[in-house]
């Protein structure tokens, strides 16, 4: 699943049963915690590019559920 981080929101896709399923959420913990609750267990590898402070939020949430992810340089 790929991840774009920016201040207020994150967007990004992933497919889901062979279809491609977009979405936008506020950043803030609480919308991540209900959105991440959303996969009920789905095997799910989640990339999302180092912006400084705006992705550690979704870092600190993705880190305490242990789901699996990558932070990449924006300009890789």
């Amino acid at each position: 699943m790929g991840i774009d981080v920016s201040k207020d929101e994150l967007m990004g896709c992933y497919q889901r049963d062979g279809a491609w399923q977009k979405y936008k959420i506020l950043n803030s913990c609480e919308a991540i915690d209900a959105w991440l609750g959303d996969f009920g267990g789905l095997p799910m590898h989640f990339v999302l590019e180092h912006t400084g402070t705006y992705s550690d939020r979704l870092i600190y949430c993705l880190g305490q559920k242990g789901l699996k992810f990558s932070v990449v340089n924006p300009s890789q």
